[in-house]
């Protein structure tokens, strides 16, 4: 029961984002000489980064500004089964809870903002499952599901306390929503001529990205959602939107680049209104990538390499893309006798910090990666 509840969260979870140490450094450096010494520790496998061990058996899905980590896993005050969690080098772990009532005590992180809010799913006296909102001052909070629905899940939270997420509708799958603390819970629609939505980023300007199922389908479609327009599809066919930062730039994973293809082999892609999709290729010697957060800088985090049947990688292939530099295994780029193997990476911040899971000597265990300064 366990092992199924947690494969069926993350599925949900993957499938709505399938987000001074640069600054300074940039600053001081200068973009080429940052961009340099990433390529140089590629070459070298010597530490750029440095490892910070967020905790076994959790798998990060976010960082916030601050470098706050939101997750999802075990920890001694978890019971039997996975709880959100939220990670900062002061604190170290928090354990979430749940929403109260529930059967089984669960709980799965989705996203989390730069004030610290983490949003996501949890059991509930309803059943399984409602999206929710945790903050510091109120702890849990039921966001509920739209009109007829019994379930929700949310997957992303602004800086002004906008969430986004997924909610089924009278049994149906699925219609993506907007909650914020004076309208409630808002359906967002459909895109014209879809059958279903999913929202899995929103920025600080409410821009909402995500994807649809067509009624022609089965293959999602990469779309953005505004206030002012609605629906507005990317034409990027087998395709969905990860993040989205400040400036509108979104970040997926399509399977039609270079071509459409009806496999699991998906790139990673970064996508703006003036180029459209630019394809961010895969590690040397790979078939697919997986775009899964972006930062203000444009520079992409995700996996390189292929999936298992529960959509999770099944090797070390954490990767940076930057314009400067292209796609960059981090393996190569932390000291290589630490004994961690980084197989993916699921959020970056402004000053560079990057968080995701690999193992460590074997254990499964969520990691923050900080850059080292670079001696003069």
């Amino acid at each position: 029961m366990r092992n199924a509840i947690r494969l069926i969260a993350l599925t949900i979870i993957a499938a709505l984002r399938a987000k001074l140490t640069l600054v300074v450094f940039c600053l001081l450096l200068g973009a080429s000489a940052w961009a340099q010494g990433l390529q140089e520790g590629e070459k070298r496998s010597r530490g750029v980064f440095t490892v910070t061990d967020i905790g076994p058996n959790l798998k990060p899905v976010g960082i916030s500004a601050s470098g706050q980590v939101a997750a999802t896993g075990q920890c001694p005050t978890c019971g039997p089964y996975e709880h959100a969690l939220l990670w900062s080098a002061s604190a170290g772990l928090k354990d979430l809870g749940t929403l109260p009532g529930g059967a089984l005590g669960f709980s799965f992180a989705g996203g989390l903002n730069d004030r610290g809010q983490v949003v996501g799913l949890s059991d509930s006296a309803a059943g399984c499952c409602h999206a929710f909102l945790w903050t510091v001052d109120s702890g849990m909070v039921d966001l509920g599901t739209l009109p007829g629905g019994s379930f929700s899940t949310a997957s992303a939270i602004n800086d002004r306390g906008q969430v986004v997420g997924v909610s089924y509708v009278a049994g149906l799958c699925c219609y993506a929503f907007l909650w914020d603390a004076v309208n409630g819970m808002i359906d967002l629609g459909l895109p014209l001529g879809g059958i279903n939505s999913a929202a899995a980023a929103i920025n600080n300007a409410g821009l909402v990205v995500g994807s649809y199922i067509p009624a022609f389908g089965p293959f999602p479609r990469a779309a953005l959602w505004t206030s002012r327009g609605g629906w507005q599809d990317l034409d990027l066919p087998q395709a969905g939107l990860a993040g989205v930062n400040i400036k509108g730039h979104a970040v997926g994973s399509s399977q039609c680049l270079p071509t459409c293809n009806d496999y699991v082999f998906s790139h990673a892609f970064l996508w703006d209104r003036d180029h459209g999709a630019r394809d961010l290729g895969t590690l040397p010697g790979q078939i697919g990538s997986e775009g899964n957060a972006l930062n203000i800088h444009d520079q992409v985090v995700g996996h390189s390499g292929t999936f298992n049947a529960g959509g999770l990688p099944d090797a070390p292939g954490a990767f940076l893309w930057t314009k400067l530099t292209g796609m960059l295994n981090l393996n190569n780029l932390i000291d290589n006798s630490t004994g961690w193997q980084l197989y993916t990476t699921v959020g970056i911040n402004a000053k560079g910090q990057i968080t995701g899971w690999g193992t460590l000597n074997g254990e499964e265990h969520g990691f923050l990666l900080t850059v080292v300064p670079r001696r003069q």
